[in-house]
This record gives C-alpha cells, sequence and structure tokens, in this order.
C-alpha cells in the first residue's frame, strides 16, 4: 500500500471506512496495473470457488 502523506490513510481499518477507495495507475502496462489485473481475476475465482461445491474450478 502506498499513500501520499496528506492522504489520511495510516492503518488497514483507515481503508475500510464508508466511503469508497479508488487507486491510480499511471500506465496500463506497469507492473502494478498488471499485478492488480492478476489480484482480481484471483479474487473472482476464489469467490467463484467459495460458492460451489463443484472441486473441478481450479
Amino acid at each position: 500500500m502506498i499513500s501520499g502523506k496528506d492522504s489520511g490513510i495510516r492503518t488497514v481499518g483507515d481503508l475500510q471506512g464508508p466511503q469508497p477507495r479508488r487507486i491510480a495507475i499511471v500506465s496500463a502496462r506497469s507492473g502494478v496495473a498488471v499485478t492488480f489485473d492478476y489480484m482480481k481475476t484471483l479474487v473472482q475465482l476464489i469467490e467463484r470457488f467459495s460458492q460451489s461445491t463443484d472441486t473441478q474450478l481450479l
């Protein structure tokens, strides 16, 4: 997690507040963007797997 000194984000609890959080990635080809996209696919896979009794999803 990287935040600016004036962002108000100091702890994980700060990220769990009521307002939506957005991230800014300068380039879609950056390592950050690639990692973010990969993590999104993993989260979707985990969510699908947790909602299913079918172990063949993996």
